[in-house]
């Protein structure tokens, strides 16, 4: 089996010891092509040429060139195998050893307790989502899973929703006849444990529970996650088809956001914690830094959030050191709420000023919001959200802020609270309107000349959506009309200029070429559009450049054809900036001895 393919020096005499043949000719090219360079990958072949490191193109171009017979190898395995093969073994070594220190933490876990599995089995399950009546035929008598009771009641419809006339639970009716053989039941659940003095750990736990027969329901609990917690340190461990896979918490997954997304994986379900684990976090840092009181606080509404995303991402926020001072002292402070909305990306983390040592500078509020806020915490449920919103606008009471937020955005409401109060405001967009089209409209009619403040038919339209779009028309023409004005007298300016000593001073020509200015201002329309170039875009800056005397648009001709564009030229100050041709076309190699010849001739610069 023949192979042909050039490979790094590293390599040769692993493909020795192959029992390869390796060309001596080759072998001493490569080692003086590699001779030197520090960094460099192999190369496995002409047809892919994979080219990683910083190795010079001189090295590429020479390797290139090397000839076939001098780069032949024969052998029994082709050199992308021997490759592939070496590369299987490093990481094999690498997962080898990553397994190792895995084994070595998980030794640390201590055995569930008797009481956390039936917690599992028993009180985690007695919640109104998990509770069913199983109807006999009639619809008036069943069997209730919360009390297991058979019960009595007055025909009731499959799925519908109501309560066991015994335990007083909400349940859900269904009829034995037609429900499915098998019902599922899925809900988290999270403990702690102490492994050491200074190292707790987070255990979450999905449970499946399976309702085959009222009276012998099946519960399977597997644990999903791990969370390894240390004074200054969090390590997460996910459970991957039973092997635990180590992940760093504070890696973005997508490029833009980070783990907080992997706080959203299909098994991480809403549950409750099991508080009787909570005893092993106190004297530990999590008490220290008042976390923990956080925890306690957060457990009686945990049925509205997932588990992982409180005690795992939160936790792991407030021991990585640049949260690590403002988790301390909002929850010490009470903001519990705030600390459980703490994330990891710029948006979220932008709202807080972790470089301030108080909280009233970390939360960039004034002392009576300050305060405020302290004293309503319970009642407004202050999330990182609503602190953003409510620093957009200190000059308002914490009530209308309040009533703003979810209503409308931060940019329009600073717009529209210019000219009307938040009432009048908040009752104009309950009738339908958007807040961002009004605040656009506004602005168009200033722009129009057409806003009047104290004009309330103005100020609020009858029909936003016609009268915004009349105005966008408006604008459009007044915009489209001032460009055509400010592009007039740009070519009036221009034609000042040629009219002057520019010719003079600018043109130049031989047998094969000339250089010439345009003999009026509209002929750089026309050469932008037949060359097909931005220099008579009225949008661009050349034009108005050129009739400030910042920049000189000239034209290069062929001698027989001084009629017809061939190059166009800006020259600034002193420089020839560009020669392009038809589409942005670079300069051709006699194009480019030509203005090496107008460039010293004139004394410019050009490169």
């Amino acid at each position: 089996m023949e192979a042909t393919g050039i490979y790094h020096l590293s390599m040769l005499s692993s493909l020795q010891n192959q029992n390869l043949f390796v060309a001596n000719k080759a072998t001493e090219k490569l080692e003086s092509l590699w001779k030197g360079k520090t960094r460099a990958t192999y190369i496995t072949d002409r047809r892919d040429f994979p080219w990683y490191g910083s190795e010079s193109i001189a090295l590429k171009k020479q390797i290139y060139e090397m000839e076939d017979s001098e780069i032949e190898f024969t052998g029994g395995s082709s050199f992308y195998e021997i490759a592939f093969q070496q590369k299987q073994e490093k990481r094999e070594r690498r997962n080898k050893k990553r397994e190792k220190q895995i084994n070595e933490q998980m030794k640390k876990m201590k055995p569930c307790s008797k009481a956390f599995e039936n917690f599992c089995n028993t009180t985690l399950f007695d919640t109104d989502e998990t509770a069913y009546i199983f109807m006999k035929k009639g619809g008036k008598t069943g069997k209730c899973t919360r009390c297991g009771k058979e019960v009595e009641f007055p025909k009731k419809k499959h799925l519908s929703e109501g309560r066991c006339p015994n335990c007083n639970k909400k349940v859900v009716f269904l009829l034995e006849t037609v429900r499915k053989k098998k019902i599922y039941d899925s809900l988290g659940t999270m403990m702690f444990q102490k492994v050491n003095k200074d190292e707790i750990v987070a255990r979450y736990f999905c449970c499946y529970r399976k309702i085959e027969d009222v009276d012998t329901p099946e519960v399977c609990v597997l644990e999903k996650a791990r969370w390894f917690f240390k004074e200054n340190q969090a390590e997460l461990y996910f459970n991957r088809s039973g092997r635990w896979k180590k992940q760093n918490p504070f890696q973005y997954s997508d490029g833009h956001n980070d783990y907080y997304y992997m706080c959203r994986f299909e098994w991480n379900l809403p549950g409750k914690a099991y508080k009787r684990s909570f005893s092993c976090l106190k004297d530990t840092f999590v008490e220290r830094k008042g976390f923990l009181k956080t925890i306690k606080k957060m457990s009686k509404e945990e049925n509205n959030y997932y588990l992982f995303h409180i005690y795992g991402k939160e936790l792991a926020l407030a021991v990585r050191k640049r949260y690590a001072l403002a988790c301390e002292y909002l929850s010490k402070s009470g903001f519990h709420h705030l600390v459980t909305s703490l994330d990891d990306t710029w948006n979220y983390n932008s709202k807080l000023d972790y470089e301030q040592n108080s909280l009233i500078g970390m939360m960039r509020v004034d002392k009576p919001r300050y305060r405020e806020l302290l004293h309503r915490e319970e009642e407004i449920k202050l999330d990182i959200s609503k602190l953003g919103f409510i620093q957009n606008f200190p000059k308002l009471s914490l009530d209308e802020i309040l009533r703003m937020y979810g209503k409308v955005d931060v940019s329009s409401a600073k717009e529209i609270l210019k000219y009307c109060s938040v009432k009048k405001m908040l009752r104009y967009i309950e009738q339908g309107n958007s807040p961002i089209e009004w605040s656009d409209y506004i602005r168009l009619s200033i722009t129009a000349g057409e806003f009047d403040k104290h004009n309330t038919m103005i100020l609020f339209p009858k029909y936003l959506k016609s009268e915004h779009k009349r105005l966008q028309e408006r604008v459009r023409e007044i915009k489209n009309k001032e460009a055509h004005e400010r592009r007039e007298k740009a070519l009036k300016a221009i034609d000042n200029l040629l009219l002057g000593n520019l010719r003079k001073q600018y043109e130049y020509k031989d047998k094969n070429f000339a250089l010439i200015l345009p003999k009026e201002a509209h002929d750089i329309v026309t050469e932008g559009q037949v060359q097909h170039i931005c220099v008579g875009n009225t949008e661009q800056s050349y034009i108005s450049d050129m009739a400030e005397g910042k920049t000189v648009i000239a034209f290069l001709r062929r001698s027989e054809e001084m009629e017809k564009p061939f190059y166009t030229i800006e020259i600034k100050n002193n420089s020839i900036r560009q020669v392009r041709g038809f589409a942005n076309k670079s300069a051709t190699d006699d194009v480019q001895e030509f203005m090496e010849k107008y460039a010293a001739k004139k004394g410019f610069a050009y490169n």
